[in-house]
């Protein structure tokens, strides 16, 4: 295991997208939320030359530097996106106030046209080329919370915030189509079967399918897995995966005690969701739990086939030091075959313990990288699981590693 530190960000906190590009490089979204008029960077970890590289100012990119006097494009929220050609998409979110500001909330400058988030910013990037290649504002006032990419279509699917509305994007015309409000909760994921159709859920966990053929939002008779004390509120999709076949997505819901799912991709019963039961194994069932000390995500699938994934437990021992945190993250793998877990032991590093792992990707040699949240400055983990012979040296296509949404 590997820890790399965003050493030339020194304010920025939370990664929240992280994606394997087509140039068998990792790209990250480092992201400031608690500064005012800091803007998201573009950073890339070279996994020949085994560096970071910093690559793009995306506020200043997209034409919103803090000079603008408006609500920060402080970071990209689960928006981030490579095609097969090795572009980058990625659409801007909101939570950091105007330059000189220290709290923010997008209904209080609403309507303030002077001090307003201005919207949602597109950028296309090359990153072989280092060049932006356009950027467009493809929804106002609000902050894109999840994209995926129809890389057949070239369209993009989106989530907005506050308002919790459900868009698409035409890359090619440039315009956007909102299909109104999902519900109260962001769900933090959209994702697409192989015919084009894109998928989220409401407030209960309930899918939420948008027809390719008929340009309308569907209510599908399945819903996310919980643990049985709950009702399903905030079952909201939060990180998921295909399987390596494409016959399966695996996922977890964002909310306490959240319980991993197999979903047969395409289904409409609720046969086709599983429940494969809770990230990991409480001591007791009974201890005081809440969304952050059983957070689970950073889904990835290994080149040995195995899921890998990063759930949080409150710390065994009395947290202390500069990066303390009530919570520890355990890595876990999963045998889609058996579905039984394995629960690896403790990410650590010297003294410095991660506590909160948004994403997960990994490279064409099986490597796993593991994005960070919450510490200044910004980092992510790399590890190298212990694959047999076989395994290193097995060929994959670089779709293996790819995911079209962030």
């Amino acid at each position: 295991m590997k820890m790399y530190v965003m050493d030339k960000l020194k304010v920025h906190d939370t990664v929240w997208s992280m994606i394997a590009g087509a140039d068998n490089n990792v790209y990250i979204a480092a992201c400031c939320e608690y500064i005012g008029g800091m803007g998201g960077f573009l950073v890339r970890y070279n996994t020949k030359k085994d560096k970071l590289e910093y690559m793009l100012d995306i506020a200043a990119a997209v034409g919103e530097p803090p000079e603008t006097g408006r609500a920060a494009q402080c970071k990209i929220h689960y928006s981030m996106i490579s095609d097969d050609d090795g572009i980058l998409y990625g659409a801007t979110h909101l939570s950091a106030p105007p330059k000189g500001e220290t709290f923010y909330s997008p209904w209080h400058t609403w309507s303030d046209d002077k001090r307003r988030f201005r919207g949602a910013m597109l950028f296309v990037y090359d990153p072989m080329k280092e060049k932006l290649l356009f950027s467009d504002c493809i929804y106002p006032k609000e902050g894109c919370r999840a994209l995926a990419l129809d890389k057949k279509r070239k369209i993009l699917y989106g989530l907005t915030y506050p308002r919790n509305h459900f868009f698409y994007y035409d890359i090619n015309e440039r315009k956007t189509t909102d299909m109104g409000r999902i519900g109260n909760v962001n769900p933090q994921t959209v994702f697409l079967d192989k015919e084009g159709n894109a998928y989220t859920n409401d407030d209960y966990g309930k899918l939420i399918r948008f027809n390719i053929k008929t340009k309308k939002l569907e209510e599908l008779d399945v819903y996310v897995p919980h643990a049985e004390y709950q009702n399903g509120l905030h079952a909201v999709l939060y990180d998921v995966v295909k399987s390596p076949g494409e016959e399966y997505i695996y996922g977890v819901p964002w909310n306490a005690d959240p319980h991993v799912f197999r979903y047969k991709l395409g289904g409409t019963k609720q046969s086709d969701m599983e429940d494969l039961g809770p990230a990991l194994k409480s001591e007791s069932g009974y201890q005081t739990t809440y969304i952050q000390s059983t957070h689970t995500g950073g889904l990835v699938f290994g080149k040995d086939g195995w899921l890998y994934y990063c759930a949080n437990q409150l710390s065994k021992k009395k947290p202390t030091g500069k990066h303390a945190h009530l919570c520890q993250t355990n890595l876990v793998r999963l045998n889609p075959k058996t579905l039984e877990k394995e629960d690896m032991g403790q990410l650590k590093f010297g003294k410095f313990v991660p506590w909160y792992v948004s994403r997960a990707v990994r490279d064409m040699e099986g490597n796993l990288y593991f994005a960070d949240v919450g510490n200044i400055p910004e980092r992510i983990y790399k590890v190298t699981p212990d694959y047999s012979a076989a395994v290193k040296n097995k060929k994959e296509s670089k779709e293996t590693m790819m995911r079209y949404w962030g």
